[in-house]
């Protein structure tokens, strides 16, 4: 009977999670569920004292594998197809891909993946991998913040994943697809999974934070003027919630469930439109005949009562917000009272002990510090026929190379190599650069002539820019006689109908404070 024991952690943007457990033959068990709210979210002093509280009383040694949640705006999680090639030559496909659909240059990045199995598309066979990207820099932060506290991660585990991962999908990949709505209380995301895989993920511009800043506005009511703090605001969207339209019993302070609803109804109304957005984008990228069969709620912003009902309504399936506890061995007084005000939160964490106990899921520890970290596994292994003094020296110099000076010292000589090699190959770069730009560069005068008869009334563009085939518009939209949707769609078709293909939407969101009101938009499209 082999037993270990996994302590994942997320570090969220507004609370930190934590999830201990013992494995036995594979099967986890929770020893210890905690979650910490931040006082001062943005405040350094702040969240490592929060850390330290965290990891209190919590039982670490040589045998616990160490797990971090990591996230970013810019981070990348999600399906690639690639030729069938040898193993060796996949990070140099995933890197060429990558290139093409990576926010920043994979260069930046940390980058893993796994094979998640093999299909036929358009009568080619290709390997269908799960990618993870992550920048460097974000990296390099999470794991400095952690070093502080004493923790070494084995493992750096998306969030995206770890979520999926919780939902315990079964592997049927003739099963409907689902889709799983984390809504967290600085950032959202929404992925669709089938058979236990990972099909699409997005960021989703709305958060939890956005509902409860929506809920301190100040209202004029008959008893006077009247406004909630944020610690009142979150009482109220678990208690009260998404009320009916049609109440009109006081909520709370005095204020009526129909004002409650006005203050929530903008950020419920966005956290709509890009979940079904993200609906579209997923049937377009699955040839426009997929749909969800269910959506399952996530994330400590989820905890809005009523949610999962509007949201039903509103998308025409099935939406639930399930115990995220729920068919997981947990012993006894393993969850601390300090979970019930927001169980949902913990699905990511709880996901990533699932992926740990079974020894899968990307790991988004940089290259160095796996190897580093395999050279000392070995190394204490040997170190127990040359005498346990032997053994704490080589574990301490190899921790300590690891953290505090082997990668600076690597990525400064880097820097050095690279600073002599590129001033060497300036001009020639110069001189090639701009003689593609002028073999490849399109009819511009032609295209600038198309832009002007497809842009509707009341919209207009504010930047443009082409690199490799690939035009990016952006731009505003006035809403004078219809609605920002409604000319957008105008827009898109136009553009399809004259030079351009796969003409897609990537994104919109209403300027603040503009008269009349604005909406910024951005389309990617590619020349025909």
């Amino acid at each position: 009977m082999k037993t270990k024991r996994i302590l994942a952690i997320e570090l969220g943007g507004t609370s930190f999670k934590l999830a201990a457990a013992e494995v036995t033959d594979g099967k986890p068990t929770l020893t210890r569920v905690r979650r910490l709210p931040l006082a001062a979210p943005t405040d350094e002093a702040s969240r490592r004292k929060t850390l330290e509280e965290l990891l209190s009383g919590i039982a670490r040694d040589a045998k616990t594998n160490v797990v971090a949640l990591v996230d970013d705006p810019f981070a990348f999680v999600g399906p690639l197809l690639v030729p069938p090639m040898p193993s060796g030559e996949l990070a140099g496909a995933v890197h060429f891909e990558l290139q093409r659909g990576l926010p920043i240059p994979p260069e930046e990045a940390v980058v893993d993946y796994e094979i998640s199995g093999g299909v036929e598309s358009q009568g080619v066979k290709k390997l269908k991998l799960l990618v993870g990207a992550l920048p460097q820099q974000t990296v390099n932060s999470q794991l400095a913040f952690l070093a502080r506290a004493g923790l070494k991660p084995s493992r750096l585990i998306p969030r995206a994943q770890a979520t999926a991962a919780w939902s315990k999908e079964g592997a049927d990949p003739s099963a409907a697809s689902r889709g799983i709505l984390r809504v967290g209380g600085t950032s959202s995301e929404f992925l669709v999974t089938r058979g236990g895989q990972i099909l699409f993920v997005r960021k989703i511009p709305v958060s939890g934070g956005d509902f409860t800043r929506g809920m301190t506005a100040v209202l004029m009511t008959a008893a006077g003027q009247v406004g909630l703090t944020e610690a009142e605001a979150e009482t109220v969207k678990r208690t009260v919630g998404i009320p009916s339209p049609e109440s009109s019993n006081p909520a709370t302070q005095g204020i009526p469930a129909s004002q409650i609803l006005a203050m929530l109804r903008g950020s419920l109304d966005r956290l709509a439109v890009e979940v079904e957005r993200s609906i579209a984008f997923y049937g377009e990228s699955q040839g426009g005949g997929s749909s969800l069969g269910e959506l399952i709620l996530a994330g400590g912003g989820a905890h809005l009562k009523g949610l999962d009902q509007w949201l039903a309504k509103r998308l025409g399936i099935p939406v639930t917000a399930p115990d995220p506890l729920a068919g997981r061995a947990v012993a006894a007084g393993a969850v601390e009272e300090n979970v019930a005000t927001a169980p949902l939160s913990l699905a990511a964490v709880l996901g990533a002990v699932e992926l740990s106990a079974a020894g899968a899921g990307l790991n988004l520890l940089p290259r160095q510090i796996r190897e580093a970290a395999q050279t000392q596994a070995r190394r204490s292994v040997l170190a127990g026929s040359i005498g346990a003094a032997a053994a704490v020296l080589l574990v301490v110099k190899a921790g300590m190379g690891i953290y505090q000076g082997a990668l600076e010292k690597e990525l400064a000589a880097l820097r050095v190599e690279q600073s002599a090699v590129m001033s060497q190959h300036a001009a020639a770069q110069t001189t090639l650069s701009a003689y593609e730009l002028l073999r490849t560069q399109p009819p511009l005068e032609e295209i600038f002539k198309e832009l002007g008869h497809a842009v509707p009334a009341h919209a207009y563009l504010t930047h443009l820019t082409w690199q490799e085939g690939k035009w990016a518009l952006q731009g505003k939209v006035r809403e004078v006689t219809r609605t920002a949707d409604a000319v957008l769609n105008d827009f898109l078709r136009a553009l399809s109908e004259g030079p351009f293909t796969e003409v897609r939407l990537i994104g919109s969101r209403q300027v603040e404070g503009s008269i009349p009101r604005e909406s910024e938009f951005e389309v990617s499209c590619l020349l025909k």
